[in-house]
């Protein structure tokens, strides 16, 4: 088992204790859209923000805390959009009105 595998391990056990589904693997090279992966060198984990070619951010984590804490977070937000995004077009085909919604995301 790799230390990517290991921290993926660490954060489900985490995520299952506050969050009813799964953790989404962790991304382990670049996609191209945006989402963040997750390397293993020097023995430091790296967290990295890619878009078409372009690396927008690359941070090292201190220890797999750090790592964990840095992904949950990111995946957390994730979900919180997803789930307004979801609510806010519930609302608008009940409401007939699509700008009846919260804009502080």
């Amino acid at each position: 088992m790799n230390a990517i595998d290991r921290l993926y391990d660490y954060i489900s056990a985490l995520w299952a204790k506050a969050v009813p589904t799964p953790f989404p693997p962790i991304p382990r090279r670049a996609r191209g859209d945006g989402t963040v992966y997750v390397e293993w060198r020097r023995g430091r984990y790296w967290l990295i923000c890619e878009e078409r070619g372009e690396e927008y951010w690359r941070r090292g984590a201190n220890d797999m805390d750090d790592a964990a804490f840095q992904l949950m977070s990111i995946a957390s937000g994730e979900l919180v959009r997803d789930r307004e995004l979801e609510f806010r077009q519930k609302q608008a085909d009940h409401s007939g009105n699509p700008d009846r919604y919260s804009r502080w995301n």
